[in-house]
């Protein structure tokens, strides 16, 4: 794996060698795994440690992302977690670029800014308020500012239609 080269030798990565990882004089240096192509560990100069896998997209483009902070992730459970993730990776996914995805999938509370904006105008003064009141009653408070719209469920509907109902 090409990336591997940019840190040090690689070896098994364990909590008792990890632990002893000196810090870099500045930025970070990377300690690869001898197991998971583009699995490693950052150590960054105020000592802060990390566990990374490095890798490639189809299109070729280089990333990086971050599993998550040592100890609390410990060798083992992160290596188990490189080892999914590079499977994902062979199978052509790109974990970067499922995050990013996630956060910028659209929220019930776009969704009702959008039907506010587009919908309303074309409906009579009455029923713009009827509609404003129960989308500031009702739907913006069960959905809150961050559901995403893709994880809304019948079930979801309808549980707020009876609630609407009840009041």
């Amino acid at each position: 794996f090409p990336m591997a080269k940019r840190g040090t030798s690689n070896a098994k990565l364990a909590d008792s060698l990890i632990r002893r990882l000196p810090p870099p004089a500045k930025g970070n240096k990377v300690h690869y795994d001898s197991e998971v192509a583009g699995f490693g560990v950052r150590v960054t100069a105020a000592g802060a440690r990390s566990f990374i896998i490095n890798y490639y997209t189809i299109k070729g483009r280089e990333r990086r992302h971050t599993i998550g902070g040592w100890p609390t992730w410990n060798a083992t459970e992160a290596r188990r977690e490189a080892y999914r993730l590079r499977r994902l990776i062979d199978e052509g996914g790109d974990p970067l670029a499922d995050i990013a995805a996630e956060r910028a999938a659209p929220t019930m509370a776009k969704l009702c800014d959008r039907f506010v904006a587009e919908h309303l105008p074309h409906k009579r003064p009455s029923t713009q308020r009827e509609y404003t009141s129960i989308l500031k009653k009702h739907v913006r408070p069960f959905f809150g500012k961050h559901a995403k719209v893709a994880d809304v469920a019948y079930a979801d509907g309808d549980k707020l239609h009876s609630r609407i109902t009840d009041a």
